[in-house]
This record gives structure tokens, C-alpha cells and sequence, in this order.
């Protein structure tokens, strides 16, 4: 620990191995000038240096064994209930009718698909194609694509294909008749649109955004094909764009409010920044 002493007043920096660190609620221009040439000076010397690489095991481990369910489907059919599993990287699953007995300690799965070349980890949405059993997977995290799985797959399986979705995505549903997947995206306030069998970097068929679409951290999607509704549940951090600016989620002039969490309700074939059909809000509401 060096002391500095200007002004009358006590300045402490910490040097921290080659570098250095300032707690300061001011730093003087002699001082700021000091800390940037020796963070220089350390800059220049660390590029001499050699990085060491250590492989050893660790000598213990406290790990968390259990799963955490993110989203479930159900294909009633073929009794497939899956789950996928955000703490583990799994995708799960069980038999719908499945019943753990008081002193079991847990039902096994019939199937676990967990690995690297998943291309899956922070999962939460999921969805069973009802005629192929293929399971679709969306990342919202560390992963940005959605991977589907034929019916057999297991294992670090690979997926028979996968598409790149945008970061953040949480929520899906299926429109079979027009074979169209909706997808809603936390970060972009958003619900993008994709064909069913779009995989790679194909682009979406259209996206619901913008501020008058009251779309606000979108989670939850669902779909009523009969009278052509879109169902959208909001945790409510919204993003406001002034009217007339160029918005974007890192836009200088774009800022976040907290509303109140809702449910949206939209056409099916609504697109671009639509003003939503009607509003599911308020403390009447219980939603919370």
C-alpha cells in the first residue's frame, strides 16, 4: 500500500501484482497521470511474458447435482413429457405418466441429452413437432441457436439441425397449419417469426417490435389458431425509444422504465410495430 499526500489530503492506492488499482472519490491530474504510466509501464512488460499453463485436477469439487426445469411440453400421444434443464445443460424426458413413489429419491428419465454438441445449455423453451416427435430447444443465454433433436437422440447428441436464433430467446410456439414458429426475445423486445424447417442463418418471415407493441421483456407465448390470436406474458422491463429516434437496444437515445408485467394479446399475422389488441394489467390482474 503506497501513500500519496497533495493538498493536505490522504490518497491510498493499492498496487495489485503488476498493475494498479485506485479507490478515489477524486483523483488529482498529477495522480491520474501517475497511475496511467505505470499501467503502462506494466502493460509493456507483461507483453515479455510467457503464460503457464497449469492442468491438474482440482483437489475437490462442490457441485450442484440437481436439475432446475426451465419449460416443459407434453406430447399426450406418445406419453413424452420433456423438460429442459438449465442448471445441468439437459434435455429430458419422462413418461407423462410417470409417478415417483414417496420413498424413491427421484424418477430416471427415459432419455437424457446433455453435451457439447447439443449446441444446447441455458435452455428454456421447448416444443414437440406432434407428427416427427422432434424436440425443439431454445438457448437464452450462453447459446444463441435453437436445436432440434430427431426422436432417438440421446447422449451428446448432435442436432439434425439448428438455427440462429437471436440472443435472448425464451418462449415458442407452433403454428402447424402455416408451419411457422413464433419465438419471443427478452433482450429486443421482441417476437420473431421463422419458418418451422428454417435452420442456419435464415432470416425471420417477419418481427413484432417497437414501442407502440408494449412488448416489455417478453417470456411466455402461445397461440389460439382458432381465432387467430397471439398470447404474449411480459415481466415488464420495458424499453422506450423517443418518438422519432432511430431506437436500437444500444441506442444512445433508447432507456429502460419498469412497468407493471402483462399479457399482450396481437393478430397472428401482426408484424413490424403494431399496437397491441388488448392488455392483460393491473393489480386486479394478480399478475406479479
Amino acid at each position: 500500500m503506497t501513500r500519496v499526500r497533495r493538498s493536505g489530503k490522504l490518497w491510498l492506492l493499492s498496487a495489485v501484482c503488476a498493475g494498479l488499482v485506485v479507490s478515489l472519490a477524486y483523483v488529482p491530474t498529477e495522480i491520474s497521470g501517475f497511475v496511467y504510466a505505470r499501467a503502462q509501464a506494466a502493460q509493456g512488460r507483461s507483453g515479455d511474458r510467457k503464460p503457464i499453463t497449469i492442468d491438474r485436477a482440482p483437489q475437490r469439487v462442490i457441485k450442484d447435482q440437481y436439475p432446475s426445469f426451465s419449460a416443459v411440453a407434453i406430447n399426450a400421444e406418445e406419453n413424452m413429457l420433456v423438460v429442459t434443464d438449465e442448471n445441468l445443460f439437459q434435455i429430458l424426458e419422462y413418461d407423462r405418466r410417470e409417478n415417483t413413489p414417496p420413498q424413491a429419491r427421484l424418477t430416471e428419465p427415459k432419455r437424457i441429452i446433455s453435451g457439447p454438441n447439443t449446441r444446447a445449455e441455458m435452455m428454456c423453451g421447448v416444443y414437440i413437432d406432434p407428427v416427427t416427435k422432434e424436440v425443439y430447444v431454445l438457448n437464452n443465454d450462453t447459446q444463441n441457436w435453437l436445436p432440434v433433436f430427431p426422436r432417438d437422440a440421446r447422449g451428446n447428441a448432435t442436432p439434425s439441425r439448428y438455427l440462429a436464433a437471436p440472443h435472448g430467446t425464451f418462449g415458442i410456439a407452433v403454428n402447424e397449419e402455416k408451419q411457422e414458429m413464433f419465438m419471443t426475445v427478452q433482450h429486443q423486445n421482441s417476437v420473431v417469426v421463422y419458418r418451422k424447417q428454417a435452420s442456419g442463418d435464415e432470416k425471420p418471415l417477419r418481427t413484432i417490435a417497437g414501442s407502440d407493441t408494449q412488448l416489455e421483456d417478453p417470456h411466455g407465448i402461445a397461440l389460439d389458431i382458432k381465432n387467430r390470436l397471439i398470447f404474449v406474458s411480459n415481466f415488464g422491463n420495458a424499453q422506450v425509444s423517443p418518438p422519432g429516434s432511430r431506437g436500437g437496444r444500444r441506442a444512445a437515445d433508447t432507456y429502460g422504465k419498469f412497468e407493471l408485467p402483462s399479457i399482450t394479446v396481437y393478430p397472428l399475422d401482426a408484424s413490424g410495430n403494431v399496437n397491441p389488441l388488448c392488455i392483460i394489467e393491473g393489480p386486479q390482474t394478480r399478475l406479479n
